[in-house]
């Protein structure tokens, strides 16, 4: 913090331009708040609440599911959000979130569904190969810090929630897919679609990983430029058939503003990754500097989409997980 406010009163002190100036101060203020973010990752500070008190426990759980759910060959991820633990007889408030891992899948799950759950709480760690994935910080930085494994859905208790317009058309394009897509085709065509909906055999994957085209599978800029560049299209061949907006606006300009919806429209659909919220978000940029009448700098654009990608970046060697001691179960049913 004393670094960047030296930092900051040098730069006030020197004879820049106010604009230097002001890209010098923000370029510190982000720093600060990058390392901040660290810092909250490696020392995270646990509510009195928190589920990781009940960790290397078989305990019951009951939340709501935070996160579209990760299906795969084999599994179904599901993040969480924790409201209450039971250990033995009585319920007991909780706060949190639990990436739960599902090897058997017998019911429908989606976003916002609410359930209960018998399960082995543990917290995720790191197996400390050199060079390995740091698993711990992937976690932690999504503010998961308690992690579990279950074989089978079929005892859980699960209250279904009213699905929104954009999750409804999501899921009933899947299910299209798979009913018209011959297999393992439809896993890809869902993967390029709507973001890796049909869970994708890891013999498909590896063989994209080893030809150096595993991205394509990963909703990003390629698909979000085909989606901007046809609504574009499709927009100035719309307007330019009008003589009223032909002569009454700019239209390019006015086709350009009008493919922001669809794209808004794909990233709902895509999901919340951050090669989407990255692609989109340059494309937001591109957009205005077109209204504007900005010259033509794809480092300015860059630069915006990475500050927002390392926003929620950060490293953390392991998780300090002293701040309180585990609460012990006597029983769990």
């Amino acid at each position: 913090m004393a670094l960047g406010v030296a930092a900051v009163l040098l730069v006030c002190r020197h004879r820049w331009r106010w604009d230097l100036r002001c890209c010098a101060a923000a370029a510190v203020i982000a720093g600060a708040a990058g390392h901040w973010q660290v810092d909250r990752v490696v020392r995270p500070v646990f509510a009195s609440d928190h589920v990781q008190r009940w960790v290397a426990q078989r305990a019951v759980v009951r939340g709501r599911i935070a996160d579209r759910p990760a299906r795969r060959a084999a599994s179904m991820r599901l993040m969480i959000d924790v409201v209450a633990v039971r250990c033995g007889t009585d319920w007991q408030p909780a706060s949190g979130r639990v990436l739960v891992t599902l090897r058997d899948v017998s019911q429908p799950w989606r976003v916002g569904d609410q359930l209960e759950a018998l399960l082995g709480l543990r917290r995720p760690h790191n197996f400390g190969n050199p060079g390995e994935f740091d698993y711990e910080a992937y976690l932690a930085r999504r503010s998961v810090y308690v992690t579990a494994f279950a074989a089978s859905d079929r005892g859980w208790t699960r209250t279904a929630a009213a699905a929104d317009a954009v999750e409804r058309w999501r899921t009933a394009t899947v299910h299209m897919i798979e009913r018209t897509v011959t297999w393992p085709a439809a896993a890809i065509v869902g993967a390029l679609l709507v973001g890796d909906a049909i869970p994708l055999p890891d013999a498909v994957r590896d063989r994209y990983a080893r030809a150096g085209v595993s991205h394509v599978l990963s909703i990003s800029g390629l698909h979000i430029a085909l989606v901007a560049s046809g609504a574009f299209a499709a927009l100035r061949w719309l307007f330019g058939r009008s003589e009223r907006v032909l002569l009454g606006s700019n239209v390019p300009k006015l086709a350009m503003t009008g493919s922001i919806a669809p794209v808004a429209l794909y990233a709902a659909i895509a999901g919340d990754n951050v090669a989407t919220l990255r692609a989109e978000l340059m494309g937001v940029l591109i957009v205005a500097a077109v209204l504007l009448d900005r010259p033509r700098d794809w480092l300015a654009s860059l630069a915006a989409a990475a500050r927002a990608e390392s926003s929620g970046v950060g490293v953390m060697s392991r998780v300090d997980s002293d701040n309180s001691a585990p609460r012990r179960c006597t029983s769990a049913r």
